[in-house]
């Protein structure tokens, strides 16, 4: 079996080298459990790649091989804060042991600190129902005021829909500009679960219409029939600054008369 040759902790921007054994192994395999990107080089054997946060990969021993293992920690992911460690760990391969170049590289098990909601920001959600759809398109939209000096972070955009036909779409849109207003207002529930709940300061609105509004698409989503799909899965979120307007939009391929359910859920700061 591999034999385990340690970890070590990296810092961005900070080279280092970790020892191997220079014989008797036919590879080292290393798993990045950090937020950085890592340039790996197996000094004098001619192997060099790129490590990303939060995978598993394969280094060959080659001839002329040294024992050291060159890292350059370079780009810090933007959420890399989430990562428990800044930690590389290390095992060597024997000739004997099952592991093999193809099976790599892989995704380590995700293993993050802190939730989206995990900050002390006031928590909302906004959600609407649509018993039996009037149109193709439904929508549920939410406006950060030019005034509110706020930034709404979004940790959560659900759709379902009883709709069967195929090629039925979800799609989460940004639109700068004015308040879209749509023709039905919608809560924005607080989840602080006490008498005075703080309150956003978001505009909520929906409707069920065939009308287009623009805007750049962030993300388009398969639907499947009775399934509720998220758009948003930890670590992903969607900022929106003062003066925008984000839009989730459930798009039927053929027709109306289904049931339909929009929801959001976001942090303000």
């Amino acid at each position: 079996m591999s034999q385990n040759l340690g970890t070590l902790t990296i810092t961005p921007g900070t080279n280092t080298i970790f020892g191997a054994p220079d014989g008797g192994a036919r590879a080292v395999v290393i798993g990045n459990e950090s937020g950085v990107t890592c340039i790996i080089a197996m000094e004098g054997g001619s192997v060099q790649k790129t490590l990303y946060p939060g995978t598993v990969d394969w280094f060959e021993i080659k001839n002329g091989f040294t024992g050291n293992i060159k890292i350059n920690p370079t780009a810090y992911l933007l959420n890399g804060s989430s990562f428990p460690v800044n930690t590389l760990f290390f095992d060597a391969i024997g000739p004997n042991d099952p592991e093999q170049a193809y099976m790599y590289p892989v995704t380590l098990p995700t293993r993050q600190t802190v939730t989206a909601t995990a900050t002390g920001n006031p928590i909302f959600s906004a959600t609407i129902g649509f018993g039996v759809t009037a149109s193709i398109h439904q929508t549920l939209n939410i406006f950060n005021p030019a005034t509110s000096g706020k930034t709404l972070t979004f940790h959560s955009a659900r759709v379902f829909t009883s709709s069967s036909n195929v090629g039925n779409l979800g799609f989460l849109t940004l639109k700068s500009g004015v308040d879209l207003n749509l023709g039905t207002p919608v809560s924005a529930v607080s989840h602080d679960g006490n008498a005075s709940p703080r309150v956003s300061v978001a505009n909520c609105t929906a409707e069920d219409s065939i009308t287009g509004h623009g805007g750049t698409d962030i993300e388009g989503l398969d639907t499947l029939s009775n399934v509720t799909g998220d758009f948003l899965t930890f670590p992903d979120v969607v900022t929106l600054a003062p003066g925008n307007n984000l839009r989730l939009v459930m798009v039927d391929a053929l027709n109306y008369g289904h049931a339909v359910r929009l929801t959001m859920k976001w942090s303000e700061a």
